[in-house]
């Protein structure tokens, strides 16, 4: 978990020294789990009309693909020294009609990649990490665990290829805002906070700067 200041405050400073952070660590993660990082799929979940849920589909505007320049003209992409980078927003099946674990997995039987990386908004237990931290894991992720709307887990058993998971906490169970952390009774309702537009847009900042900056290109 890399904690920050809250990421609608930083500035550019900031901002750079949270996104080589972020590179830092998907490099030892990927290090960890003994992959090479020469073919990624950038996996950016939730809901893009949903400004809470939007960090995934965000942050995948922010990277740089590249897969198709390697298939296109392979002189040009060796060039680059970089990963060859496919990005892919599966949205929610509410719209869709099909599990995003689903979509994922069908797209890693085509291309294969050497890791996944799935990026995601997540649920606090503490108001302190709300818009104040980037937790990051290589054991997958669980989509909608968080609220209690659990969906097809996208993990290596599920898509064939390691998950290394970005979450940021965008949203809070209000029962957990009056300090006792044991009293859950009652009906859940989520928040977040009145600031969320400026966090979001900053944390799809830094965790796309963070990715093109470890494995692809930088414009």
């Amino acid at each position: 978990t890399l904690t920050l200041e809250r990421m609608d405050l930083m500035d550019g400073g900031g901002l750079a020294d949270a996104t080589e952070e972020v590179a830092v660590e998907l490099c030892r993660l990927v290090d960890g789990l003994g992959v090479s990082p020469e073919r990624l799929l950038v996996i950016g979940l939730g809901n893009s009309e949903l400004t809470p849920d939007s960090i995934g589909p965000k942050s995948a505007d922010g990277i740089n693909a590249t897969l198709h320049i390697r298939e296109a003209d392979i002189a040009c992409f060796s060039a680059l020294e970089c990963s060859a980078i496919a990005v892919l927003c599966p949205g929610v099946s509410a719209k869709s009609g099909i599990d995003a674990a689903k979509t994922v997995s069908a797209v890693c039987r085509i291309i294969r990649p050497d890791a996944v990386i799935a990026i995601d908004a997540l649920s606090a237990r503490s108001p302190s990490r709300l818009g104040r931290t980037i937790q990051l894991s290589d054991t997958g992720i669980f989509p909608g665990s968080g609220i209690g709307n659990p969906r097809g887990a996208i993990t290596k058993e599920t898509v064939g290829a390691p998950v290394i998971a970005i979450g940021v906490p965008t949203v809070i169970d209000a029962r957990r805002l009056s300090g006792d952390e044991c009293d859950l009774r009652g009906e859940a309702m989520f928040v977040s906070p009145k600031e969320i537009n400026g966090i979001v847009n900053a944390a799809a900042r830094i965790i796309s700067g963070g990715i093109n900056q470890a494995f692809g290109i930088e414009i």
